[in-house]
């Protein structure tokens, strides 16, 4: 329980912290982090196969854009002003409500958190038994189009000389 506290403080922090910063590549960086974080989680609640779904599926995405934003904006790395700061006291506001709901939801259905992870290792290994039996070639195209998405951004980056 104290590992699964922790963890959502991490979340909190990296989300905060991709709010107030003004650097886009550092911001997809967190964002990356964020996603890691997350898949642990579902690693905890014996989720393997959605853990793992997430990170490929979305840090394949990341990737993605992160080649398109180098790519079409040709980033140079100088100070912007922070814009952002007016809305700290927001952020930590609604930080704050988030972690009490948070700490208000697990007290009152810690006892039933058994049931749900063998609901939710059911409803996993049906996602994932139809996935890799019924969708194995829709899955497979998916995977091979982000593949070729990442490629082809790399070849464009290294045409335009922007790394």
């Amino acid at each position: 329980m104290f590992i699964i506290f922790l963890i959502y403080f991490i979340i909190f922090f990296i989300i905060l912290f991709i709010i107030i910063n003004n650097e886009i590549i550092i911001s997809i960086l967190l964002l990356i982090l964020l996603i890691f974080f997350i898949s642990f989680i579902w690693i905890i609640f014996k989720a393997e196969f959605l853990s793992l779904a997430i990170i490929y599926i979305y840090i394949g995405s990341l990737t993605i854009l992160f080649l398109i934003i180098i790519i079409f904006k040709k980033i140079k790395y100088k100070k912007k002003k922070n814009i952002n700061n007016k809305y700290l006291l927001f952020i930590l506001f609604f930080f704050l409500f988030f972690i009490l709901f948070i700490i208000l939801i697990f007290f009152k259905s810690y006892k039933n958190i058994k049931n749900n992870i063998l609901i939710s290792k059911i409803n996993t290994n049906l996602l994932s038994f139809n996935i890799y039996n019924k969708y194995f070639f829709i899955f497979e195209i998916i995977n091979i189009i982000i593949l070729f998405s990442i490629i082809s951004c790399l070849f464009i980056v290294k045409k335009n000389n922007v790394i």
